[in-house]
């Protein structure tokens, strides 16, 4: 008996209308006495992130670093890019394959906080974005979002070729152009415009960085990192998953009003709160809770280590009326904890090795389809998450990228 994931049961569907795009909402408030950002959609909490200046506001940030020494363990560079501010340099981070020595200087982008015990991380391979290009060194010529339709591409590749894009990066072979699926929305003249007026404006700036990384001095900072409030909002959510952006903070919303094309709505209801409005201290609290249930009748139970993530899918109150029905039961009870699992991943930022141990289902094609929408539940994710296997036991891995502290470590210390 095949299983077509396109075709959901009634509960699934219900468990999975958190997806709907046309409800998403990104709320700004003050909570347990932190700033924090909520990403709610269909009264789910999607994601959500502790606005912390002095960590996340350093992520995207570019300097002459120094090189110190080279571990060949770790296959990395410790590079320094300040008085006694070491960072990690990975070899793969290189975008060519010289290699480096002592006291040598090159310009490196911060691309993770430090976590724990653990250095900063940067690249070599320098970067910019905005909402339609991304530029970058080391992955020269021009790609394209796979979620843009093949009329889409060929239309935004005339458009360039007319504009003289890649002549003008002929001058620095090494850049790179990556069309985001936002430009897909430039179907019109007006469009069209704003799309190639990004493009250009991203290029000058990247231009300009290695410009002046020629000519500038050790620890220089070359180009400063993003305000916190737009860094945050790369991180925690598409731009697609939210219509709206609401904060009761007026100092916030001015800045928010500065960077963001979506509307901003200031919040100034004092008899009510945003918290209230939402129930965001009750969302929050489920959200760091070792057990999470399921519409079922079933259960996660969710036990981070210092190693890996374990989960574990439980049946709990969900018992078969009939013996035959048992893998059915077992089917539907998987189903839903793997749409639950890829929420839980990102609500919590949970990062590196996952483990998630399915109840065990002795139908091949049970396991394939199980795979299947696990592997499209965590292709929403804002941070690069790989499905690896299912063994004959249920038990599946997946990793998933470390980007910025988990939301256990954020929430430290209140």
């Amino acid at each position: 008996m095949s299983r077509n994931i396109n075709v959901p049961v009634k509960s699934t569907k219900e468990l999975t209308e958190f997806q709907n795009t046309n409800n998403g909402k990104l709320i700004f408030t003050s909570l347990r006495g932190r700033k924090m950002v909520f990403l709610i959609k269909n009264d789910r909490l999607i994601a959500v992130q502790v606005l912390e200046e002095t960590a996340s506001g350093a992520i995207g940030a570019i300097y002459i670093g120094k090189v110190q020494n080279f571990s060949p363990n770790l296959k990395a560079y410790f590079v320094e890019i300040g008085k006694n501010e070491m960072c990690f340099l990975p070899e793969t981070e290189l975008y060519s394959e010289r290699k480096l020595k002592q006291g040598d200087e090159l310009p490196v982008q911060i691309i993770r906080e430090p976590q724990k015990t653990k250095l900063a991380t940067v690249t070599a391979r320098i970067s910019l974005s905005n909402d339609y290009v991304a530029v970058s060194i080391g992955h020269p010529g021009i790609g394209y979002s796979n979620k843009l339709t093949k009329a889409q591409k060929q239309m935004i590749r005339i458009w360039l070729q007319e504009a003289g894009i890649p002549a003008q990066m002929n001058d620095t072979p090494e850049i790179g152009l990556v069309i985001r699926t936002k430009a897909g929305e430039c179907d019109d003249l007006t469009g069209k415009d704003l799309f190639l007026a990004a493009v250009r404006e991203v290029l000058a700036e990247f231009q300009q960085i290695l410009h002046q990384a020629r000519h500038m001095v050790c620890f220089s900072c070359i180009r400063k990192a993003p305000s916190i409030y737009k860094t945050v909002l790369d991180q925690l959510a598409a731009r697609n998953e939210y219509q709206e952006i609401i904060t009761d903070d007026p100092v916030c919303f001015q800045k928010l009003e500065n960077i963001q094309t979506i509307p901003v709505r200031l919040y100034q209801d004092a008899s009510f709160s945003l918290e209230k409005l939402y129930t965001l201290e009750t969302k929050l609290k489920a959200a760091t809770e070792r057990r999470v249930w399921l519409k079922s009748g079933g259960y996660l139970i969710i036990e981070p280590t210092e190693a890996l993530t374990v989960i574990d899918v439980n049946s709990g109150k969900f018992e078969a009326s009939k013996k035959k029905e048992t893998e059915e039961m077992i089917w539907q009870v998987n189903r839903e904890a793997a749409i639950e699992v890829a929420l839980q991943l990102r609500l919590r930022n949970l990062s590196g090795i996952i483990i998630v141990d399915f109840i065990n289902m002795k139908r091949a094609e049970d396991q394939k389809a199980l795979l299947e929408l696990l592997t499209k539940e965590v292709g929403c994710d804002t941070v690069l998450t790989n499905i690896v296997d299912i063994t004959p036991l249920g038990l599946v891995e997946i990793t998933r990228k470390k980007s910025y502290k988990t939301l256990a470590e954020q929430l430290q210390g209140e």
